[in-house]
């Protein structure tokens, strides 16, 4: 006998959708001739877990920057912590309307290179993108987002410089203001010792090694992880992953250390309330892979059919947008996080490790990797 279960859910949400699950149990329970008197094929239990596991999430990245801020107790690496500069003075209407341009052609320039950045992947790492095992960056879905963050975040802080350079000129031809190079840059959070910085670096390993050795204390008695669906998950570590990430890492960390800069620089200006300017920075983050998103199921929604399918080269496009369901979250807390390690250690650096050590981890734990067994 033949079953057919189509039920109407995009693939993304299929594990995580009712009418889908039971389906599959009553495919089992006929194919198998096992039928449960006491548990209907319906009955579900697992979305109270997953209730659960999104508050340990949640929990678990609330506890980061607190841990950060314990360390820094520590009377050595207390002598690293630098005063963070504040600037809340009142933007201009030039200094908005070049906050406007920048965030316009940022947000372009990540949604025009999102998917270009897969075809990329298929020239730089011709094993992965053809499912092929290789230990040289195996998982191909990171590889995409990996190229796409280095060429968005080079542009990204290039685009920041010239705006900053911009900025300092204008005041100076129209408001006579003089400000000198060396004291734009000390609001930037980039300046600091190499002893400062090498306490800085040993903080942020330690406090994602903290991170993730509570959460396989908790993996090991309670055999539960913590995860929002699909979207975000922090696994237990094991050794393949940690390999990895010495790759993966210095390729991200382009784009998490220009977001740094470019938040304490020149986000954070301006009279508004903190969070106010901290949920525009996070805006500006995911504008334009957003855009991506609405084109492909609104198309899905009028059409049936998504906009970005798979191109003849063999790029799946549609399996990349399904990446930004996990992405564009961890875009929009980034500035949050860079922000809020700023204040801690007064550098722009910190937030960077941190967040990245563990969000790399997540996405490289969260993807099929093409590696030698």
């Amino acid at each position: 006998m033949r079953q057919v279960f189509n039920t109407p859910v995009i693939h993304a949400f299929q594990p995580y959708n009712t009418a889908a699950n039971t389906a599959m149990i009553d495919f089992f329970e006929v194919a198998m001739n096992f039928y449960s008197d006491s548990i209907a094929p319906s009955s579900m239990v697992w979305i109270y877990k997953e209730v659960f596991t999104t508050i340990s999430l949640i929990a678990s990245l609330a506890m980061i920057v607190p841990l950060a801020m314990l360390l820094y107790r520590i009377p050595w690496f207390k002598k690293s912590q630098q005063a963070p500069i504040y600037n809340t003075k009142k933007r201009s209407w030039g200094s908005i309307v070049n906050y406007l341009v920048v965030f316009a052609i940022t947000a372009t320039f990540a949604a025009l290179t999102y998917l270009p950045s897969a075809k990329i992947t298929l020239t730089l790492f011709p094993e992965a993108s053809a499912s092929q095992n290789t230990w040289f960056f195996p998982q191909r879905m990171n590889n995409a987002v990996a190229v796409w963050a280095v060429l968005s975040g080079i542009f990204a802080i290039g685009v920041f410089l010239i705006s900053q350079y911009l900025t300092r000129y204008f005041h100076k031809r129209f408001d006579h203001i003089e400000v000198s190079q060396s004291k734009m840059v000390e609001t930037w959070g980039i300046k600091t010792g190499w002893i400062n910085a090498l306490k800085t670096i040993i903080i942020g390993v330690a406090v994602a090694a903290i991170y993730f050795g509570i959460l396989m204390l908790i993996f090991a008695i309670f055999h539960v992880d913590y995860r929002l669906l699909f979207i975000m998950a922090a696994r237990p570590l094991n050794g393949k992953v940690l390999i990895q990430l010495l790759m993966y890492f210095p390729l991200f960390f382009i784009f998490y250390l220009s977001n740094s800069i470019r938040v304490n620089g020149g986000q954070m200006r301006g009279a508004l309330p903190e969070w106010a300017k901290l949920a525009l920075a996070g805006l500006m983050n995911i504008a334009g892979l957003t855009i991506i998103l609405l084109i492909q199921y609104i198309t899905f929604a009028k059409t049936g059919t998504i906009a970005f399918t798979e191109l003849p080269d063999g790029t799946t496009q549609w399996l990349y947008v399904n990446i930004l369901f996990t992405l564009i979250p961890v875009m929009f807390l980034m500035p949050f996080f860079n922000r809020w390690f700023y204040k801690i250690s007064g550098n722009s650096y910190l937030g960077p490790i941190i967040i990245c050590i563990i969000f790399v981890i997540m996405s490289l734990n969260n993807s099929v990797a093409y590696i030698p067994l």
